[in-house]
């Protein structure tokens, strides 16, 4: 890393898609990249200044800066200037992961930042510890970000180590997740009041099959970055006719699934195109406890196309459309797509 800085980027529960934008976060394996926006009103005047007007043209300052992603619980009331946007951020911003910035520019009124994932901010203690709330990671960034919603600012935070990733990733489920302030309220809206009920899942990342030592040993699969102008990817390179796996985990506060809405029907489903994809096994999993773990395999066709994408979604009972409550609970999960290539392609293309 470069200096001692830090870019906090805020997603807030302002709308479902801003939510779900936190929880992809906390899904994606290590080394995918993740795209946020924002209109430039909602940056910090010094970090307005430093944005370039084309990709690829990161000022010194920014170049690999740290990334922190932050949830913030925001709601709107009406009043004079309904229905105005001046959002309200009564609670402390909760601190998610750690990346890195891959590039950043403006266009037009928006600001696009593209960042790498990497570990988790860990809110584990020993266990038998009790809480010090006031020693976390929300009291660190305390009144670091105001009302910007991406701001530059000193790094008081740093990722785990990948060994940690799932330590971290539990812990930030049981003691940093507070279900009250995953919600979105909006007054003079339909729905008024939405809490959600997460199903958080992580996809640990893409593994290949080979034989190590007379014995067949699976080997993480790392990703590799592509420059696209403006839209920078990582990809995994996977070798045709070889079986690959991927490594999916879930994690959900209540006792069962069946304590969530919808009766516990929730299941993550893989997609994969099955011009690039042979699927052996089952690309469906029913989410049956508070933890799961899956290892999901797929074989690269030879003679397949260059390039193709996996997506892992979570299905669940969506609240019926003629449900007059503006008070509800729904159940929200992430989408995960990881960009994939043949690893017969040439790199340079």
């Amino acid at each position: 890393m470069i200096g001692n800085e830090c870019l906090y980027l805020v997603s807030s529960s302002a709308s479902e898609r801003y939510v779900t934008d936190c929880l992809d976060v906390l899904a994606l394996p290590r080394g995918i990249i993740q795209h946020f926006r924002y209109r430039m009103k909602y940056l910090d005047p010094e970090l307005e200044e430093l944005i370039p007007k084309n990709p690829g043209s990161l000022p010194s300052r920014l170049q690999d800066v740290q990334v922190v992603v932050l949830f913030v619980l925001a709601q709107i009331a009406p009043g004079d200037n309904w229905p105005g946007d001046e959002w309200q951020n009564p609670s402390p911003h909760v601190p998610l992961r750690c990346g890195r910035l891959v590039d950043a520019y403006a266009e037009g009124d928006v600001a696009h930042f593209f960042f790498a994932v990497e570990g988790y901010v860990s809110y584990w203690r020993p266990e038998g510890e009790a809480a010090a709330p006031e020693k976390g990671p929300r009291a660190k960034v305390k009144g670091i970000v105001g009302k910007a919603f991406a701001r530059l600012a000193p790094r008081l935070l740093e990722g785990g180590q990948e060994t940690d990733d799932s330590r971290d990733f539990q812990s930030f489920v049981k003691d940093g997740y507070v279900p009250e302030e995953w919600r979105t309220v909006v007054a003079g809206t339909t729905p008024l009041d939405v809490t959600y009920q997460v199903i958080f899942f992580r996809v640990a990342g893409i593994f290949s099959e080979g034989p190590v030592n007379g014995r067949s040993e699976l080997r993480p699969v790392p990703t590799q970055q592509r420059h696209l102008p403006g839209w920078p990817i990582a990809e995994y390179s996977l070798r045709p006719g070889v079986p690959h796996h991927i490594k999916v985990v879930t994690h959900i506060l209540a006792p069962s699934p069946a304590a969530l809405p919808g009766g516990g029907l929730a299941e993550l489903r893989l997609d994969a195109n099955p011009e690039f994809f042979e699927t052996p096994g089952a690309t469906v999993a029913r989410i049956s406890s508070a933890y799961d773990l899956w290892y999901w395999p797929v074989v690269p066709r030879i003679g397949s196309p260059s390039r193709s994408q996996l997506t892992i979604t979570c299905h669940h009972n969506p609240p019926s459309d003629d449900d007059p409550s503006f008070v509800r609970a729904q159940v929200i999960s992430a989408t995960v797509t990881l960009p994939v290539v043949s690893a017969n392609l040439n790199s340079k293309v």
